[in-house]
């Protein structure tokens, strides 16, 4: 939500003294949350201006908690890769479409707003990745690796599939998950492209962890 102005970025018009937590912690979200909508609009020419008009505040408020746009774009970074919970996804179906389920699920996820944001964050200044490396492998293994590997034990254990090595099929279909979002220079694939390209993921995985058929059956 948008603040006045005249609040100096304060909810319910309060003006004078340090804002409560609940309010400081409302001030924070809409500037992470304009930051992200002034990221997608101009890429590099994001502005701390630009951000603070979006967000409803002044360029003091601003300046207050964040003393320059780097710090700004990490402490976005941060918020996101914190955010990351687990894809979600039907598991009732038989394993073939499970998996096809899990592929489009993560497909749509990387074509959202919040993460073309971070897409685009990353390769505006790699010095992010260095920076963040160990949290944004522990966002990647909760949203993408845990329930692909959840998908796969349980298959697995019931005799859909057989797994010779869950975490690094897991592995190695993650990386082709987010591979697909990078081959896009940034722009989330159409949602009618993603559909075939989970089919090829679903055909790549089943095809050869399906169980053999015993000899003469």
């Amino acid at each position: 939500m948008a603040l006045s102005e005249d609040s100096e970025g304060f909810a319910g018009g309060r003006s004078k003294g340090r804002p409560r937590l609940e309010d400081a912690l409302q001030i924070d979200r809409g500037i992470r949350t304009a930051a992200i909508d002034i990221l997608l609009q101009y890429g590099d020419a994001a502005t701390m201006n630009a951000i603070a008009r979006a967000a409803g505040l002044s360029r003091k408020t601003l300046y207050a908690r964040y003393p320059n746009k780097g710090a700004l774009f990490l402490a976005v970074l941060r918020g996101l890769l914190a955010d990351a919970h687990g894809v979600e996804f039907d598991m009732s179906a038989k394993v073939e479409q499970r998996v096809f389920n899990y592929a489009r699920a993560a497909l749509d996820v990387i074509a959202t707003p919040a993460a073309q944001a971070l897409q685009r964050l990353l390769t505006m200044n790699p010095a992010y990745i260095a920076e963040l490396e160990d949290e944004m492998k522990n966002a990647v293994e909760r949203h993408f690796g845990d329930p692909l590997r959840k998908l796969l034990t349980e298959a697995d254990r019931n005799g859909e599939l057989v797994v010779a090595d869950i975490d690094q099929t897991a592995k190695s279909v993650v990386t082709l998950i987010l591979a697909d979002s990078h081959g896009h220079s940034g722009e989330a694939r159409a949602s009618d492209l993603r559909e075939p390209y989970a089919r090829f993921l679903t055909d790549l995985l089943c095809r050869g962890l399906l169980p053999r058929p015993a000899a003469g059956e």
